[in-house]
């Protein structure tokens, strides 16, 4: 489903298509990424961790899954399924999605535990509604939910009735939710983080995802919609998945 603003952010992005120089670069990048890769096949992108750190929050998710000590894509993607399937909550989607994101780093379990404790049954209220609005009415809507709003100065305070906004959770993770969430190729929803925003500014000059002084905007769900068209577009110039060319463009 379209979006009321999804022609101007179209619009802003063919207007900071890559040029041949940036698509050089991306090239650049995707073949490295061929390199370590099996087949250019995103679902065998993994990302290790460490089980002892997250012990007693992963009971839910498959033994050996969590006990290997190596999360991948497809496993993410294989959770979204039964999530969608009404067969596994929200939230465990929301905790593969946060392991996977975080892998080895020291600080994430904490911040999982901060999320989730502020939260309560919020977290899976307000993922299951999002997750709803995804496959209705896409991406951008299900992230104006998350986000709380259209805009930085009149966001919905978190986890209050009738706002989607989880406290501490932002795009940069609220994000991978959506994408292992979504089920389309063509429109789906991709991950957006600091990395990423400002690997696309450098290639596109695309304002409002970076500051000059590396600090990362509040992105509002427009902002989220250029982003989106401008990695579609660029995909589609590359013949690549989008998804693909988000991994390749995180790892460069």
């Amino acid at each position: 489903m379209a979006h009321k603003y999804d022609d101007e952010a179209a619009t802003e992005a063919t207007a900071h298509a890559a040029d041949a120089v940036a698509l050089a670069g991306i090239e650049l990048a995707l073949e490295s990424l061929s390199s370590w890769l099996p087949n250019n096949n995103v679902a065998d992108h993994a990302i290790t961790f460490k089980p002892e750190a997250w012990a007693g929050v992963l009971d839910a998710l498959p033994h050996d899954l969590t006990a290997s000590g190596r999360i991948s894509r497809g496993a993410v993607f294989a959770i979204a399924a039964e999530v969608r399937a009404r067969t596994r909550p929200t939230a465990d989607l929301f905790t593969a999605t946060y392991l996977w994101g975080q892998g080895v780093s020291g600080y994430g379990r904490t911040r999982y535990d901060k999320i989730s404790e502020q939260a309560g049954q919020r977290l899976e209220e307000n993922l299951r509604a999002a997750t709803q609005l995804l496959l209705s009415g896409g991406p951008i809507s299900a992230y104006a939910w998350l986000y709380g709003g259209e805009c930085p100065k009149d966001r919905r305070v978190a986890c209050e009735p009738g706002s989607g906004r989880i406290a501490d959770l932002g795009p940069a993770f609220f994000t991978k939710v959506l994408y292992f969430a979504d089920t389309r190729s063509d429109t789906s929803a991709l991950i957006l983080d600091k990395v990423l925003a400002t690997k696309v500014h450098q290639h596109s000059r695309l304002p409002y995802l970076i500051h000059e002084d590396g600090r990362a905007y509040s992105w509002t769900p427009y902002r989220y919609d250029v982003y989106l068209n401008w990695m579609r577009q660029t995909a589609t110039t590359l013949a690549v998945a989008a998804d693909l060319l988000e991994l390749a463009l995180f790892s460069s």
